[in-house]
């Protein structure tokens, strides 16, 4: 039975886009304001700061590059959104049923959160060190690349801006390539899921920070500097398709809880990160600077290995998806 209003009747014989894909596009332009204002923030914060703190005026030359010089509408949109596929006025019957089918029938009431076993759990150990790990070279690089290329490449603040922005370009698309790459190996089972998941996390980890730190050797020649930090985001796109889906792997009911805890402790690191970069690098020389990518490439490879030793995508037993497969293989 049909219980949308007239007016949401309509609406869905106009509505193109099927509402799962509306939600898909609102996702993705959630994730470029995002970036944009990250990055905005971060060239701010270098523009407002002292450009160039150095405390020795005796730093050799050869460890900092000559200058490059200057030579150079909001959009709001509203969507109408629920918690419920049954209970938007504008949804179309077939995908209506599809979504229905897909989900199943999920229980009008919340059964409380097994907290316990969930904080107790090994897999959500190696989910948060693994989230751990992560932000902390996410975090180096939203806040600190800005910098890195201003006082120590010497680009100027205007050509500063294009290329901060092609790491997370590169990472944009590699996120998506990587995404279909990941379904195909699953689909056609040339991997598990969990082998998956270990697979693209190490990519994630050991990419990024392998090409930092060989950033950090290029000197100033400044196109192979770009290259080797947009290649190195580009290979972070991994991450997306491996750790940062487990969650829901783990426990389809909880998978907000899990999610949250992780990025939850994973921020720490962010906020750790921008003070320890400071502290090592007090000249903002080269040398610093390898110090900090250094640090960087250590953290990502442990936080990877731990992942990769007791991490799992398997359903875990507090999750009521794992009893109700327990009970159907009792009941057969």
């Amino acid at each position: 039975m049909d219980n949308r209003p007239e007016w949401g009747k309509g609406c869905s014989r106009g509505c193109l886009l099927p509402q799962r894909v509306v939600v898909a596009i609102m996702s993705f332009l959630a994730i470029i304001c995002a970036y944009t204002h990250r990055v905005s923030i971060s060239h701010v914060i270098t523009k407002l700061v002292v450009p160039i703190n150095r405390t020795n005026d005796d730093v050799d030359k050869e460890d900092v590059c000559p200058v490059d010089e200057d030579t150079s509408t909001e959009t709001p949109l509203f969507f109408l959104c629920t918690s419920r596929p049954d209970q938007h006025p504008c949804i179309k019957p077939e995908e209506l049923s599809y979504l229905t089918e897909a989900l199943g029938e999920r229980s009008q009431g919340k059964s409380p959160l097994p907290w316990k076993e969930l904080l107790l759990s090994v897999p959500l150990l190696a989910l948060v060190i693994s989230q751990i790990g992560h932000d902390w070279g996410y975090y180096v690089m939203i806040t600190c690349l800005p910098k890195y290329i201003a006082n120590v490449i010497r680009f100027s603040i205007r050509s500063n801006g294009f290329v901060t922005a092609l790491p997370f370009l590169a990472m944009f698309v590699c996120t998506n390539l990587a995404g279909l790459l990941a379904d195909y190996i699953i689909k056609s089972g040339k991997m598990s899921i969990t082998n998956e998941r270990k697979l693209y996390t190490f990519i994630s980890a050991f990419g990024p920070g392998a090409f930092t730190v060989l950033a950090s050797y290029a000197g100033c020649n400044k196109i192979l500097v770009i290259g080797l930090f947009t290649f190195a985001m580009f290979l972070m796109g991994f991450y997306y398709s491996g750790q940062k889906l487990t969650p829901m792997d783990m426990s389809p009911s909880y998978a907000g809880t899990l999610m949250a805890i992780c990025n939850g402790l994973g921020s720490l690191a962010g906020l750790a990160s921008p003070p320890v970069v400071g502290y090592l690098t007090p000249n903002a020389t080269m040398n610093e600077w390898r110090v900090v990518f250094w640090l960087g490439f250590v953290i990502f490879i442990i936080s990877a290995i731990v992942f990769a030793i007791i991490g799992t995508a398997e359903v875990q037993p507090y999750d009521p998806a794992y009893t109700g497969e327990k009970k159907k293989r009792i009941n057969l």
